[in-house]
């Protein structure tokens, strides 16, 4: 009995073993050639999209991807992407995301805050100009074309161009 129970556990741990683990496969943001990067953008991420893995959101959750990951980390394809999109600001500008995933429905959901300082028309007591920092927020979404992680990455890229046109128009003249 024993010698049987052995060689089942044995059969179902080699057929476990025999599965194949599917590849991992990496994306990145895409960026035109030939673009001049704008030093004046920095971005930042919540801690929940600091994992390189691509999230998805299931009713009340986010969850992350096992096999679809970023190449690199999120914040930095999100900074080359926007310093690239934003290169005629001159103004300090800073960007957080504090959501940066799809749902279940393939709804794309970007959101945060953008925010850079404006001399404020006040003198104080040194006879010099103020600096206030704005906060903007903004939220977008976009149901994807297609399913699947590449459709996921042109959603978003999509996402980004609108949230650097409106960044674009109210601080470029």
């Amino acid at each position: 009995m024993r010698l049987l129970f052995s060689l089942i556990i044995m059969c179902l741990l080699s057929a476990c073993a025999s599965q194949k683990i599917p590849d991992i496969k990496y994306y990145v943001l895409p960026i035109e050639s030939n673009t001049l990067f704008n030093e004046n953008i920095e971005v930042s991420v919540s801690s929940a999209l600091q994992d390189n893995r691509i999230l998805f959101k299931e009713l009340h959750q986010v969850i992350p991807s096992h096999y679809h990951r970023w190449k690199a980390p999120l914040a930095h394809n999100l900074q080359r992407v926007l310093a690239a999109k934003l290169g005629s600001v001159t103004t300090k500008t800073y960007i957080h995301f504090d959501a940066f995933y799809t749902s279940q429905r393939g709804e794309m959901i970007i959101s945060g805050y953008w925010r850079t300082e404006k001399k404020v028309n006040v003198v104080n007591i040194n006879d010099t100009a103020n600096m206030m920092a704005v906060n903007y927020p903004f939220e977008y979404s976009l149901y994807q074309k297609e399913q699947g992680y590449n459709a996921l990455v042109d959603t978003a890229a999509i996402l980004l161009d609108q949230l650097a046109e409106k960044i674009q128009k109210h601080l470029v003249p």
